[in-house]
């Protein structure tokens, strides 16, 4: 699916996660772990990555959004700023 990204949020593995979203009989390939932004608050963080891709959604039901893949990586740290733990 060129230039589909899923953008969600787990509290586990990333990589677990794809496996299970890959076991779909409905999904044509494999989901391949792109990029992984730890945050302080994943409910937030998400909605907010959300709205701001919300012209870029494909079903108003799904997370998954037709740009780039690049270009969701960074609107994904742009909107993550306030929510990445600082050390």
């Amino acid at each position: 699916m060129r230039d589909i990204v899923k953008i969600g949020k787990t509290n586990r593995d990333p990589k677990e996660r794809a496996a299970e979203l890959s076991n779909a009989t409905g999904v044509p390939s494999e989901f391949v772990v792109a990029f992984v932004q730890a945050v302080s608050d994943c409910d937030s963080a998400e909605r907010a990555i959300h709205q701001r891709l919300q012209a870029f959604r494909e079903n108003k039901d799904r997370e998954f959004f037709r740009l780039p893949l690049k270009d969701a990586i960074s609107t994904v740290l742009e909107v993550c700023k306030p929510f990445i733990p600082q050390r």
